[in-house]
């Protein structure tokens, strides 16, 4: 019997993982430790995040622009991984607070 519930629970835990792996999308939020206009990245609370081109970036309901992001600004970020596993924005949004400043 006891063989038998942890079969059901080890089955369960790696479905609930492979769900979880197969998840689209995931939010970050921190502060912008590094920002890289020409290598297209921002660096949030030390996680490294790829910006294409077609990344929507928002300040206060109002387009900005990846130059518009300023180390200390306070983000949250939508991603993806990429099939290379390297983190890509979707969407960022300036919320406008710096570190230190309120």
């Amino acid at each position: 019997m006891n063989r038998t519930k942890l079969g059901v629970f080890v089955t369960t835990f790696l479905l609930i993982l492979g769900l979880s792996a197969c998840a689209t999308g995931d939010q970050v939020k921190g502060y912008v430790t590094g920002v890289s206009v020409a290598n297209r990245t921002v660096t949030v609370d030390g996680q490294l995040i790829h910006v294409p081109q077609n990344t929507r970036v928002t300040k206060g309901g109002t387009p900005a622009a990846l130059q518009d992001i300023m180390i200390g600004n306070r983000v949250s970020v939508r991603t993806d991984k990429a099939s290379d596993g390297s983190v890509q924005a979707k969407a960022i949004l300036l919320l406008g607070v710096e570190r230190g400043k309120k």
